[in-house]
């Protein structure tokens, strides 16, 4: 890149104007009093000559020795000397490359984004200093072809886009909000008695939001512990997000939902690819509720089903010594090649998708959703859940009834009363655990 060596001789209080060319930049580098007498201070100001520029003022106290400067200038700028006895050198020089040749980024403005109350969820994984969402599920229960048509559980949002803003809050102030005893969104202060952020665990009676918001920020991360946050408190706090769209420019396609530094990372399905199938597309009404097993009998005249395979419909019933029993249940499409993938092992990270359902006459579903955890330990370390019970509470112990099943595979596992809920679920009664494993990492 051609250069042209540039200087001027300051005077005290004489202003110098510079000109830089179209498509030129003035690299301002360095200013050296004449003499040694005192301190010396320059001004180096932009004169705005149209609405669309912004005045600007740099002030720089000049040491004896000389002082680097490292300015890039473009349009027409004043430099002045107000304070010192000695007169001053500027140099520096021209180079290719200016304002014409620059293209500002299009600024890109936030959408709001409106929780629902509801069982409806959203994910997002911390990047760097962002929250960027890596999921939005759909709002399905059925096949992959309704799965195709059917609306997002969360609307006007994206996979790649930013979570900048909830309710108006940066999410690390947030997080700060929520802990500082005190403040209206800690829950610690408002408990008979007050006691300390973190210091209630998660299985004491009665829980608190805020301590369980601290105990996963602290061991899971920031993401984590805002995504179990707002489950709980969208029920009664309005959530609004302010999100900020992907940028248009090419870059890394999110394909790894990374976990927190503590428990290292993994890589993970591109969010693209959920929800894609070759079955016919299917016309799917506004008021389709996946919780109705009606609203998907009135869909499927518009599809020729398929011809069932013949055998049984559930493998024979296995016991483990914990007490816990399972059956291994068709994997879906299992005519076109059933489960395969990588195998479930204790202490591998996983996402399943799962239904909570009490066993009798009446299933009764007490709570759903598609989570990813170690296998074996308690924690959920992202996904989505809707219903009234802590999965945490009994993930640790049903866990391992997952072990040896491949990705595809579905199975139900058969809870006694006794390894079940003690706090939000129902008492004496035996449950059922259905999970269809979505991956292992």
């Amino acid at each position: 890149m051609a250069r042209q060596f540039w200087a001027v001789h300051l005077q005290r209080d004489v202003v110098a104007s510079v000109e830089v060319p179209e498509g030129k930049t003035l690299h301002l580098s360095r200013a050296c009093p004449t003499s040694s007498s005192g301190p010396i201070r320059l001004f180096v100001s932009r004169v705005a000559r149209s609405s669309g520029e912004v005045p600007a003022q740099f002030a720089f106290t000049l040491s004896t020795g000389g002082t680097t400067l490292g300015l890039l200038l473009t349009g027409c700028w004043q430099l002045q000397v107000v304070r010192g006895p000695s007169n001053v050198d500027v140099m520096g020089y021209f180079a290719q490359g200016g304002r014409s040749k620059r293209r500002r980024a299009p600024k890109r403005r936030l959408r709001p984004v409106r929780l629902p109350p509801g069982w409806a969820a959203l994910s997002f994984r911390s990047l760097g200093k962002r929250l960027v969402v890596t999921e939005v599920p759909k709002a399905c229960f059925s096949s992959a072809a309704f799965g195709a048509a059917a609306a997002a559980q969360v609307s006007n949002v994206f996979v790649g886009d930013e979570i900048a803003f909830i309710n108006n809050k940066r999410p690390d102030v947030l997080a700060r909000l929520i802990a500082r005893p005190g403040h209206t969104l800690n829950t610690c202060s408002q408990a008979e008695p007050p006691h300390d952020p973190g210091s209630v665990g998660k299985l004491q009676s009665p829980p608190c939001v805020s301590c369980d918001f601290v105990r996963r920020l602290r061991d899971l991360g920031l993401d984590v512990a805002l995504q179990m946050w707002l489950r709980v408190v969208k029920q009664q706090m309005p959530i609004t997000l302010g999100v900020r769209p992907k940028a248009a420019a090419a870059g890394p396609r999110i394909e790894c939902r990374t976990v927190p530094d503590t428990l290292g990372t993994s890589k993970d399905s591109q969010p693209g690819e959920r929800g894609r199938s070759r079955s016919p597309r299917i016309e799917a009404k506004s008021s389709y509720n996946p919780l109705r097993p009606a609203a998907v009998s009135q869909q499927v005249q518009h599809v020729k089903a398929a011809p069932k395979a013949e055998g049984p419909s559930t493998g024979p019933v296995r016991r483990l010594a914990s007490g816990l029993s399972f059956q291994e249940l068709p994997a879906k499409g299992a005519g076109k090649g059933g489960a395969d993938g990588r195998e479930a092992e204790i202490g591998k990270q996983v996402e399943f998708r799962f239904s909570i359902a009490t066993m009798g006459g009446k299933d009764k579903v007490l709570e759903r959703g598609q989570v990813h955890c170690t296998l074996g330990k308690s924690a959920v370390l992202d996904g989505w859940v809707s219903g009234n019970v802590n999965l945490e509470e009994v993930l640790g112990t049903w866990g391992p009834a997952l072990a040896g099943m491949r990705v595809g595979q579905r199975r139900r596992i058969n809870v006694p009363a006794r390894l079940g809920f003690r706090e939000a679920g129902p008492e004496n009664t035996d449950l059922t655990f259905e999970v269809e494993l979505k991956q292992v990492k």
